[in-house]
């Protein structure tokens, strides 16, 4: 039986004969992508269980295209100079229109089997245009009912996704997306809700981003407001910890709630937990929690309601994720045996855990700005379009959710049709700013060799036989066979660098370097917050920063690489080192090590944690004291956390000088030549930077007893010598 195919010229014919009463039909396969970016090249991609000489034929909606056997092609006029037939038959169109999207079909037939087909359907999308953020209303404060912050642009846009200040938005603050997430809408801003917000508008080949920048301006009020200070995703296993804090300090009453079923409540130091949690659920420093040991079903949203006397509560939902950690990466290969007439070549990386995300590269760098390169599947599939020997190479397949990240890694091998020259080198391709940048080369040529040198597809230098042009003679250089030298190095010196060594009679040769000029690492520091702390802080930040050249932060303690996990938490990659419930044996020095692929510097700062102050009880010497008594002492003290002695009498600050003498620091309150006007009530404010209490003494000086025995004493003689004088007289 004959097939024929419809014709779209009048040179175009296509006829594949098929013996009759076979039973299985040629399988047809594909893994292309459907959707391309207009202007563009449309690959498709094919291959085929038939071991005979194929005949392939491409129809569009019903149009033949072109025909292919034993690698002759005939295409269709309208077609001629943008249509390819590539590899064993496989579609490629170039500079695509939106006219090129439709249903493709490719059918193949062999003599003697029944032919197979394949349809794909094509869609051509626009390039995302002009995004752009607006705001309405123009001015925000507390009293607003809401904002609306709308997304749009000129062309290409289908999906729009929120971030704020560079992080996805959360749950917990009740966001509303209209219009198929191209409007936000914040229901009753708060000042909290300032910030950076960025809308990323994307169609399935291409995305662009709009920011704005949203003010909220504050207004008083009664309610409590609760924010919380940690992440809400958790590794399955590790303990939840959920801190919060709030504006009252009037004896708040603080309840947790797990999808509106109540876990704990606490007041004033004193937790009451349902029985389901008992063992594993505690509430920890001012009514945080903490819960051990987390399953997927500890997943959820929680909410704590914070209320005091006098104030309105205040609630705040934080919805918890439990992560399966990322278990089982592999990376496969397909076709399994690559040259440079491969239509193209997919490496597929897998992992046992669900919700994860693929990021790839190459050598150690991200993927060059290279148009070989197709992520496909979420950017589970790496495809790499009519690959040549630049391509081959170690490959990285990184496999991450918030929490967790595994690897595998894969070594693409690309053999040539011939053996091109070759081009090595060991030279670093990261360089300090100011330092000279060597990209030194070796090649196989043994004729006279020309090098050329570009830059991110812009030529740099040229040299043969010694003789060699560059563009900035002040800062490059050609040295010895060929090699590059720029002087000063700048960050805008940061790119591919490509050099290609060509010789008479020889295939050239090229390689890449993938240069990047850091930053120097300037003027690192160590802040802490909050600035006081004591055993019962729930927990402490020590932030790292540096003005410039800041990528990675190592922390240590006193000179020792810290523990991982306990007490110890990094936070935003490092830049923060979280103590959770700190105690003293928590004091020390700690550095930080900022640090880039080329300097660091360490910064050090020295963590305090303070006792409570306890018991404090003031003391007198002597026990008794009246107004002959040359001195008394009332000595203050408390079992911890003592360090400052602050007096007073009867609540009024003591006078400064007289007779009031401040010994050891104020620990000791001496009072010379005591007299009765010296009786009262003593208070001792015992103090550190983080707690106090107060301790009160009644002293009490009596009067001088034994001067008015002697006085009575010589009165009395004195009468007495009277009345014997008036005796002898008479």
């Amino acid at each position: 039986m004959a097939y024929s195919l419809p014709r779209s010229g009048p040179s175009l014919f296509a006829i594949d004969c098929a013996a009759e009463g076979t039973d299985a039909a040629i399988t047809v396969q594909s893994d292309s992508s459907t959707n391309y970016l207009l202007g563009n090249a449309i690959n498709l991609t094919i291959s085929y269980t038939s071991p005979k000489d194929a005949t392939v034929s491409w129809s569009k909606d019903g149009v033949l295209l072109a025909t292919w056997s034993k690698g002759s092609a005939d295409v269709a006029d309208a077609y001629i100079g943008r249509l390819t037939i590539t590899g064993n038959g496989s579609l490629l169109i170039s500079n695509i229109i939106k006219g090129d999207g439709g249903d493709y079909t490719v059918r193949v037939g062999a003599n003697g089997e029944i032919p197979g087909t394949l349809t794909w359907p094509v869609t051509i999308y626009d390039p995302v245009t002009s995004p752009s953020v607006s705001q309405s209303p123009a001015v925000v404060d507390e009293n607003t009912p809401a904002v609306n912050l709308k997304c749009s642009a000129d062309i290409g846009g289908m999906n729009f996704t929120w971030t704020k200040d560079g992080k996805p938005l959360t749950n917990d603050r009740g966001y509303e997306e209209l219009d198929g997430g191209q409007i936000l809408k914040i229901v009753l801003p708060m000042k909290n809700d300032s910030g950076i917000y960025s809308c990323n508008v994307s169609n399935p080949v291409d995305w662009k981003t709009a920011t704005l920048e949203l003010s909220v301006t504050g207004t008083e009020d009664n309610t409590i407001k609760v924010q919380r200070d940690s992440s809400p995703n958790f590794l399955l296993g590790e303990n939840i910890t959920l801190t919060i804090t709030y504006t009252s300090t009037n004896n708040p009453t603080v309840a947790w709630f797990k999808d509106n079923a109540k876990l704990a409540q606490w007041n004033k130091g004193s937790p009451d937990v349902a029985d389901d949690y008992i063992g594993r659920l505690e509430i920890i420093g001012n009514g945080s929690l903490l819960i051990s040991n987390s399953t997927k079903d500890d997943g959820g949203n929680y909410t704590v309601r914070v209320e005091a006397l006098g104030k309105v509560s205040g609630s705040l939902i934080i919805p918890v994720t439990i992560y399966d950690p990322v278990t089982n990466v592999s990376v496969s290969q397909s076709p399994a045996v690559v040259d440079e007439n491969t239509t193209a070549v997919n490496l597929t990386c897998s992992a046992d855990t669900e919700g994860v995300t693929y990021t790839w590269t190459k050598g150690g760098r991200s993927l060059p700005n290279d148009s070989s390169f197709v992520t496909l599947d979420g950017g589970q599939i790496l495809q790499i379009i009519l690959p040549k020997r630049t391509h081959g190479g170690i490959y990285v397949c990184n496999v991450s959710n918030l929490v967790h990240w595994k690897n595998a890694t894969w070594t693409l091998n690309i053999s040539g049709t011939d053996a091109p020259i070759d081009v090595q080198s060991n030279s670093s391709t990261i360089y300090l700013v100011g330092n000279n940048i060597t990209l030194s080369i070796s090649y196989t040529s043994p004729k006279d060799a020309n090098i050329i040198w570009s830059k991110d597809g812009v030529q740099l230098a040229d040299w043969n036989k010694g003789s060699s042009g560059v563009q900035d003679p002040n800062r490059q250089k050609i040295i010895g066979n060929g090699s590059l030298l720029i002087s000063n190095s700048t960050k805008d010196d940061s790119g591919n660098y490509t050099v290609r060594v060509g010789a008479f009679g020889e295939l050239p040769g090229t390689r890449i370097f993938l240069v990047t000029v850091y930053d120097p690492v300037t003027n690192p520091s160590v802040s802490q917050s909050p600035a006081k702390v004591n055993e019962k802080t729930p927990a402490v930040n020590l932030t790292c920063s540096a003005a410039t050249g800041g990528m990675s932060y190592a922390w240590a303690r006193d000179g020792q690489t810290l523990p991982s996990g306990g007490s110890y938490v990094a936070l935003d990659g490092g830049h923060i080192l979280q103590i959770v419930l700190p105690k003293k044996t928590h004091n020390g020095n700690y550095s930080c090590n900022v640090s880039n692929p080329v300097d660091w510097k360490i910064a050090s700062w020295t963590l305090s944690v303070l006792d409570p102050v306890t018991n404090p009880s003031v003391s007198q010497s002597p026990a008794k004291v009246n107004e002959k008594t040359p001195a008394v002492n009332l000595t203050c003290s408390a079992a911890t956390g003592g360090m400052s002695y602050a007096w007073a009498r009867d609540g009024q600050t003591l006078p400064s000088g007289g007779s009031y003498v401040a010994l050891d620091g104020g620990h000791i309150l001496q009072i010379v030549l005591p007299k009765k006007t010296h009786n009262g009530n003593y208070s001792c404010n015992v103090s550190n930077p983080v707690d106090w209490k107060i301790a009160s003494w009644t002293l009490s000086v009596s009067g001088n007893s034994h001067l008015a025995a002697t006085v009575g004493v010589v009165i009395g003689a004195m009468l007495g010598a009277i009345l014997f004088t008036e005796e002898l007289w008479r």
